[in-house]
């Protein structure tokens, strides 16, 4: 067996106003290229391919990290407006979000290609879309299917 394998980054937030939590890595501003370059080189450097998973939190957003409880943070307390497909908040306890306008949804797509374009600038090799845990791409799928279903 030859190579030590796919090495990649946990969720990392297209849009700053837009993470999971505070402390959320991105790759939303130019300025993080220099700042993931380094850690490109070096997984590379051991023989992987290395990769970023790119996120966008959605309704899940404004979080306190998991070791601070991960519950929802206000506004009034720093966090920031959730958005998603429909105004169907995530669950039980979670505030309702904003439903997202065509026009946002078209910046967003830009944003997820923007953050890949940074991600390859900065040594990545593989750029993974994160469609799960009910982030912001996986509500779409899931308000598609429970249109469906009618």
């Amino acid at each position: 067996m030859g190579g030590a394998g796919l090495v990649m980054t946990e969720a990392s937030a297209v849009e700053e106003r837009r993470r999971i939590s505070a402390e959320d890595a991105g790759i939303y501003d130019d300025a993080h290229i220099a700042s993931w370059r380094p850690i490109a080189e070096f997984v590379k450097s051991q023989g992987a391919v290395v990769g970023m998973q790119l996120a966008h939190a959605g309704r899940k957003g404004s979080t306190a990290p998991p070791w601070a409880g991960g519950k929802g943070v206000s506004l009034a307390d720093g966090g920031w407006e959730r958005v998603a497909p429909s105004k169907t908040p995530f669950d039980t306890g979670y505030p309702v979000p904003r439903a997202l306008e065509l026009d946002e949804i078209r910046w967003i797509a830009a944003a997820f290609r923007r953050a890949a374009e940074r991600a390859l600038e900065a040594g990545f090799q593989v750029v993974e879309i994160h469609a799960a845990h009910g982030y912001l791409i996986h509500e779409f799928l899931f308000t598609a299917v429970q249109f469906a279903r009618g």
